[in-house]
């Protein structure tokens, strides 16, 4: 992975955290989550409906803590200085 400039990694945690604080992410997100809990639910234990909604459940989860890890790396790239 190519080196990241500082000024390019403060821009990066501050748009991960103004996405994580924003409503309409939450909502979007909170719909695609509801969405593959029903399609977890209404389908058979095994079945690639169901493993797909489980593997996008996943990656649902991924992708959040993935964006509080780059907003929490503002805190230390400005220790860094």
């Amino acid at each position: 992975m190519p080196e990241v400039s500082r000024e390019r990694r403060l821009e990066l945690a501050s748009d991960a955290d103004e996405l994580l604080r924003s409503p309409a992410f939450d909502r979007v997100v909170n719909h695609l989550v509801a969405e593959q809990v029903k399609s977890l639910v209404g389908n058979p234990i095994g079945s690639l409906t169901a493993t797909e909604a489980h593997a996008t459940l996943r990656a649902l989860d991924s992708l959040k803590a993935t964006l509080r890890a780059i907003a929490s790396d503002r805190a230390m790239v400005e220790k860094q200085g």
